[in-house]
């Protein structure tokens, strides 16, 4: 209640919705028969539809169709699988994601700290790639020398930005060049819905 009054700027949001479902026990929605409750209700009266300005728990995805006749649903939530792909697939849901971790990995790649660093480094990788690049008879003893010295600070500087983030995993969406695999199963999804 106070975060959708704080979002909408409106004590009444649930005027704004034709139905508003809380603790849904995904995945079980998705698969059971429990029938909806009415919030304001201590009983398990049954639910047979849904009013406007009514809050309602628990439930499952047939009876929400019937009750709605909805073919077009906003579905929100922070769980890659139980809240983006299985109403996509089971309904054809268009989904949105929560990720609390975005907003702090922007701000700290927008840091300047950050940002120098970043370009230090992809500065270093590129002398890294042009001294292994040399022919063999230019290598000489001296280039090998700084070359593993390049190394040895690029292993540094990946180990001071990913700390950054998260001191045991670093960042959620990203190791050294690679998107991890939550930011793959994220851009995956996305680019299915726009196929």
């Amino acid at each position: 209640d106070r975060g959708l009054a704080y979002i909408t700027g409106r004590t009444d949001w649930r005027e704004l919705f034709d139905a508003v479902v809380v603790s849904a026990d995904k995945p079980n929605f998705y698969r059971s028969n429990r029938p909806f409750r009415r919030i304001t209700e201590s009983t398990w009266a049954v639910v047979d539809a849904f009013h406007r300005g009514e809050v309602y728990q628990g439930g499952n995805l047939l009876d929400f169709s019937r009750f709605t006749g909805c073919q077009r649903v906003m579905y929100i939530g922070d769980h890659v699988f139980s809240d983006l792909e299985e109403p996509n697939i089971q309904q054809g849901w268009r989904t949105g994601a929560i990720i609390r971790e975005l907003q702090t990995e922007i701000q700290i790649r927008n840091t300047p700290s950050y940002r120098q660093t970043l370009s230090w480094l992809l500065h270093l990788e590129n002398l890294i790639r042009q001294a292994q690049t040399a022919n063999m008879e230019q290598r000489t003893p001296e280039l090998q020398h700084l070359l593993d010295s390049w190394r040895n600070e690029r292993r540094n500087i990946r180990r001071e930005l990913k700390i950054v983030f998260n001191r045991q995993f670093g960042s959620v969406f990203r190791t050294h060049h690679n998107p991890t695999w939550f930011a793959n199963k994220i851009k995956r999804t996305c680019e299915e819905w726009d196929a």
